[in-house]
């Protein structure tokens, strides 16, 4: 199975708590595809709002190590909008910053996916996740 995912969103950092930790709340949206030999399992063209919080604790070396939860609720296509579809994520990261090159991370995810129609429960998933990525 292969799977392409994107996230857009817009982060804020909290000003209530003291060095070396930080808190911020994001909010924005992705976008989820599989790809998967005779379409046997997986989802197309999930998509939605997402909000979250990332908390960081800043290391002396200049890098921190971070938890980040995700709420979104999902919009497959042809199916009417609904927050009892939804993923849900929960996160380890590690992040590094390169000056003149932004901030690399690499995390590990557990979520789950759930999406019902009419009350009958079409899809529920669960993965864990492996990923690197680099902010602007």
């Amino acid at each position: 199975m292969a799977t392409f995912e994107m996230d857009a969103n817009l982060k804020y950092q909290l000003s209530f708590l003291d060095h070396p930790w930080s808190l911020f709340v994001f909010g924005g949206g992705y976008y989820r595809t599989t790809w998967v030999t005779d379409n046997s399992f997986g989802y197309q063209n999930m998509y939605g709002p997402q909000l979250g919080t990332e908390v960081l604790y800043l290391l002396k070396s200049g890098d921190a190590l971070g938890a980040i939860f995700k709420y979104g609720a999902t919009f497959p296509s042809g199916i009417a909008i609904s927050f009892v579809n939804r993923e849900e994520s929960l996160a380890g990261e590690w992040v590094h910053l390169v000056p003149n090159w932004g901030r690399f991370t690499a995390s590990l995810a557990v979520s789950t996916v759930s999406l019902e129609f009419s009350n009958v429960l079409l899809m529920s998933s669960f993965a864990t996740t492996l990923s690197l990525s680099r902010d602007w």
